[in-house]
């Protein structure tokens, strides 16, 4: 296994400083991505404690819940044994329903039932809070690798306050939450600020079928966890400070500084848990000031996370040092990098996202209006049709009423957290060969063109990469023809990263 499973890389948008300036803006770009091409479950997979918080006040009573208690079931139906499973029911108080329940096989028809009693808990209204609160209780008594929080719910706490609180103890605690809005009600900015401390996502559909499938989406993500209590923390030579800070992947979003652990020269990030097939970019916004001609200063960015390799416990830490170099003058040769642009465009965004609810909200039209015509170039630039789609139906929306509701302000809101998705490519891993040793070497020396010595090596090795694909139509191809002949593969997608420079 490679000792480092991740792999932390920063840059700066600019290297040199004129010394005669009083100040200057720079742009930090800090990437995380995995360093491995495939986790093997067995060795680096972690297990996790799953508590879904399940919003059951009257606005729920129909389709919405039963859509709610189909989903937990289906939950329920793909979840590996590994994991552990609870659920919370609340509305004017919260009801544990299940705790820390083992989702084996032999188990699962059971756990089904339990759900059911989720319809006695309906009616009343929505206080999120004392959800948030009660499944806090339940994941102090988890000795799973990583704990998630998931909560449901198609309405407005009765408390936002009091719900962002629980939210940032969570975080603290080390829970990392996401968020699901069910229906046209649900306030996806008030969910975006509750996940956000523990770096979670939110996810919602007017759709209500569509809302399986984001479940289908967020159990995924759990099961491909490889590093979990990631924290990033920073620490700035004195002139240095931290102005602003972004999330730009895997979803766009903007940091609280209030709600960071931050000391007189150090800072940490929240970063939950990261799996085998994504990256972690964040943008930071510095400011530095004044030194001396040929002064330098540091900028240490430091990455921290634990690995479960076999189930036991390990604690790994990096370091990126970056230097900002005082100089007579100009004397910077190079403009910012792709993945700098990238992010600050992804920033950019997200500023002008949160604007335009500003301005919506206050009904200043004009000011939305103009921020729309900045956004659309935006999107243009970064071929993201989703939100232009979205642009349009806000700018359609204030032309003709004057003003946009719920449902728009919420699809909006989502639309702009999604980040268009990088270029991938689709690992074949052999997991068993089996016992067709001939016919397996044969059909991979007809599908990938290697040698006879080279595929021989190749099937004697666990979990070895019999083949690359640039579409998982192509993997599961031949996934397909090695499975007819009783060999275990599996496909696993992987994001391309962008060689530095490009």
């Amino acid at each position: 296994m490679t000792d480092h499973i991740l792999k932390l890389s920063a840059s700066l948008d600019r290297n040199n400083f004129p010394a005669d300036l009083p100040a200057l803006e720079l742009n930090c770009h800090v990437n995380i991505a995995s360093n491995i091409a495939t986790s093997d479950e067995g060795e680096l997979a972690s297990s996790a404690g799953i508590c879904l918080v399940i919003d059951c006040s009257s606005s729920m009573i129909g389709t919405k819940f039963n859509l709610a208690l189909n989903t937990a079931k289906m939950i329920v139906g793909v979840l590996h044994e590994r994991h552990r499973l609870s659920l919370i029911a609340f509305n004017d108080v919260s009801h544990i329903v299940i705790r820390d329940a083992v989702p084996a096989d032999a188990e699962k028809d059971s756990i089904k039932t339990q759900i059911n009693q989720l319809s006695s808990h309906l009616g009343g209204s929505t206080n999120m809070a004392a959800g948030i609160s009660h499944a806090m209780s339940v994941f102090s008594e988890s000795d799973a690798n990583a704990n998630i929080m998931v909560i449901l719910s198609d309405g407005k706490p009765d408390s936002t306050e009091d719900a962002q609180k629980e939210a940032i103890i969570a975080s603290d605690a080390g829970v990392q939450l996401f968020a699901v809005g069910i229906g046209d009600s649900y306030n996806a900015n008030q969910l975006l600020r509750l996940v956000s401390p523990s770096n979670g996502a939110v996810f919602g559909d007017s759709e209500e079928n569509r809302i399986t499938e984001i479940f289908y989406d967020i159990i995924d993500r759990i099961d491909r966890i490889i590093a979990t209590n990631v924290m990033l923390s920073l620490a700035f030579d004195e002139g240095i400070q931290l102005m602003q800070a972004f999330k730009t992947s895997p979803e766009r979003s903007m940091y609280d500084l209030s709600n960071l652990n931050s000391a007189a020269d150090n800072i940490e990030f929240r970063l939950g848990n990261i799996g085998d097939n994504r990256f972690h970019e964040t943008l930071l916004k510095l400011e530095a000031g004044k030194a001396d001609l040929g002064a330098k200063k540091l900028i240490r960015i430091g990455l921290q996370y634990d690995t479960f390799y076999f189930g036991e416990q390990s604690t790994h830490n990096q370091e990126v040092v970056l230097a900002l170099t005082y100089t007579q003058g100009d004397t910077e040769t190079s403009g910012a990098n792709k993945k700098i642009t990238s992010a600050v465009k992804s920033a950019t965004i997200v500023q002008l996202s949160d604007e335009l609810m500003q301005a919506c909200s206050s009904r200043d039209n004009d000011h939305a209006l103009t921020i729309i015509d900045r956004l659309q170039q935006y999107c243009d630039k970064d071929n993201n049709e989703v939100l232009q789609q979205q642009l349009e139906n806000v700018k359609d929306k204030i032309l003709r009423w004057g003003h946009i509701d719920d449902k728009d302000r919420n699809d909006f809101l989502l639309a702009s957290t999604v980040v268009a998705p990088k270029a991938e490519l689709f690992d074949l891993i052999l997991v068993d060969p089996g016992q067709e040793m001939i016919r397996l070497v044969r059909e991979i020396r007809y599908a990938t063109q290697k040698g006879l010595r080279e595929i021989a090596n190749m099937v004697q090795r666990k979990n070895s990469v019999v083949a690359v694909f640039e579409s998982r139509p192509a993997a599961e191809k031949l996934q397909q023809r090695l499975g007819s002949i009783g060999s275990k593969v599996k496909i696993n997608a992987r994001e391309i990263e962008e060689v530095e420079g490009e």
